[in-house]
């Protein structure tokens, strides 16, 4: 082979790789870089540690947005919020508490979802679901934490629930 061409073709292959390095790194910038909807919003309730996922209400609806997985941001209408609501928020998986009045007593409705599928996986619970020999029971959320696709709660009553999706 000519000293010429392997010279061109050498200038060639390191223009190609330069060019795809430089493509990759723009590819995963764009990919990693928060959308708008993203951003802070007024009624911000949660932000995870990367501050790149957050919840929010507005009115009375509860919204979240995640970056989980490399998908690309969205904001999600979540479901209902009140004031008094109490959220946990794990980046990927949402639980929250609707404080309502029933009879006359201030009570909890509990709901869980997935974030980055938009599906809620657990829709206004009672704080005390009960069991096989007792009926489900109004009471208070005293906190509530969730991780991955197990949520639990301590009512103010010290009965401590847990769910699984």
């Amino acid at each position: 082979m000519n000293p010429h061409r392997a010279a061109v073709l050498l200038a060639m292959t390191v223009s190609l790789a330069a060019t795809a390095a430089a493509t990759a790194a723009a590819t995963t910038a764009s990919a990693v870089r928060p959308d708008p909807k993203c951003l802070v919003r007024p009624g911000q309730l949660a932000v995870t540690r990367g501050g790149d996922d957050r919840v929010w209400h507005r009115g009375d609806s509860l919204y979240a947005c995640t970056t989980a997985y490399a998908h690309a941001p969205k904001a999600k209408r979540m479901g209902p919020w009140a004031p008094g609501t109490k959220v946990s928020f794990d980046g990927s998986n949402l639980a929250w508490t609707v404080p309502m009045v029933i009879a006359g007593r201030r009570t909890d409705r509990v709901w869980a979802a997935n974030v980055d599928a938009g599906r809620r996986w657990m829709l206004a619970q009672k704080p005390n679901p009960g069991g096989a020999d007792k009926p489900a029971r109004e009471g208070r959320v005293q906190r509530l934490q969730v991780r991955d696709r197990a949520l639990a709660w301590v009512t103010a009553g010290g009965d401590v629930v847990g769910a699984l999706v």
